[in-house]
């Protein structure tokens, strides 16, 4: 179970970087949209360590998804 989580926050770190780079921005470009919108940090090392320390937010994360133009949807398994 642990490394389908670790799995799934590597999967979600590429396709953020995927989907900000078909919008023409790297990850700093991209941090620096957030922090300028919600008043966070940009500090890119500190993103990636969020990660690898499996310490990233929802709220992190809706903010990133909020500037990239995707909505987050929760729906019931069947």
């Amino acid at each position: 179970m642990k490394e389908a989580a670790e799995n799934q926050l590597k999967l979600l770190k590429n396709f953020i970087q995927y989907k900000a780079s078909n919008q023409g921005m790297n990850l700093t470009q991209l941090l620096e949209k957030v922090s300028e919108k919600y008043g966070t940090n940009k500090d890119l090392s500190n993103f990636s360590a969020k990660f690898r320390r499996k310490s990233v937010t929802m709220l992190q994360i809706y903010q990133i998804m909020d500037i990239l133009n995707i909505d987050i949807e929760f729906k019931d398994r069947n």
